[in-house]
């Protein structure tokens, strides 16, 4: 399978879902990572041998609009997701909520 960790900042896949995507890892799953903001190589990627997009939006201004919309699907094509793990809806980071 192809799992995509859909996060805002590049440490957020190894602080939320670290050791889950490294079980899968070891389950010899694909590992993707794409991140709204930075061009930061995410914690850990190298450790999962993760593939890693970077959608590029300054830390902050992550909206929900088309844009981001296009951007979104873009890297969910581009992993070829069967799972897709991010953030809550409800976290208070904005960039996290909207992401």
């Amino acid at each position: 399978m192809n799992i995509l960790a859909f996060m805002a900042h590049a440490d957020d896949a190894a602080y939320f879902c670290g050791g889950t995507l490294l079980k899968y890892k070891a389950l010899g799953h694909n590992i993707f990572i794409a991140l709204t903001t930075g061009q930061e190589v995410p914690c850990g990627a190298e450790q999962m041998d993760a593939s890693v997009r970077y959608i590029g939006f300054e830390a902050g201004q992550v909206r929900d609009d088309m844009t981001s919309r296009a951007a979104a699907l873009t890297a969910i094509r581009w992993a070829n997701a069967d799972i897709i793990i991010t953030h809550a809806l409800w976290d208070g980071d904005s960039d996290h909520a909207v992401t």
